[in-house]
């Protein structure tokens, strides 16, 4: 009985140890996200008024997703103006910075030039989406929501918001249909 009771006591002075231990433990800031810049790649096309074609190497093409904003899809009659307008901004070659999203992958999802199982589905299908610089240095995801061929998704930065409601207001691109 009396063991019992020792032994009742004793895991109540430990669980009260390890409770104000980890109450008192210092909270850690998340870690913030790895951005990383590849380029330049050389433009091929502009299949869209979001998304470019490049050449990553001798054999290799990559598709390039402009983060954060939406462009006209294929149908609507400012799709082929938008991927136009696109495709004169990005100029010849363009940088993309992204956000890494593997430990040990290489930017183009690949680790000793191999596709690792790893890798999430846009990864392994060779595509890449962040934020994109034209051969100029201007940030073309922004220019493209400016230039009103683009809308800027809400999670999008306060200025890209601000730059939409200047084109929405000036009647640019898509939005010159809604000034009329």
């Amino acid at each position: 009985m009396y063991v019992v009771a020792a032994v009742a006591v004793i895991c109540l002075v430990c669980l009260a140890i390890i409770a104000r231990n980890w109450s008192c433990r210092k909270k850690r800031d998340p870690r913030p996200p790895r951005i990383e810049t590849v380029g330049p790649y050389e433009v091929l096309s502009a299949e869209t008024g979001a998304s470019l074609k490049v050449k990553i190497s001798k054999r290799r093409d990559r598709q390039v997703i402009l983060d954060m904003i939406a462009a006209p899809a294929e149908g609507n009659p400012f799709s082929s103006a938008s991927a136009d307008n696109l495709r004169k901004l990005a100029g010849k070659s363009v940088t993309v910075q992204y956000e890494r999203r593997g430990l040990f992958r290489s930017s183009d999802g690949l680790v000793d030039g191999e596709v690792q199982p790893e890798a999430d589905g846009a990864e392994a299908r060779g595509i890449l989406t962040g934020i994109v610089f034209g051969g100029s240095g201007i940030n073309l995801n922004l220019a493209q929501v400016e230039a009103g061929y683009a809308r800027c998704h809400d999670d999008g930065p306060k200025e890209w918001e601000k730059a939409e409601a200047k084109a929405k207001k000036l009647g640019f691109g898509i939005w010159s249909e809604a000034k009329e």
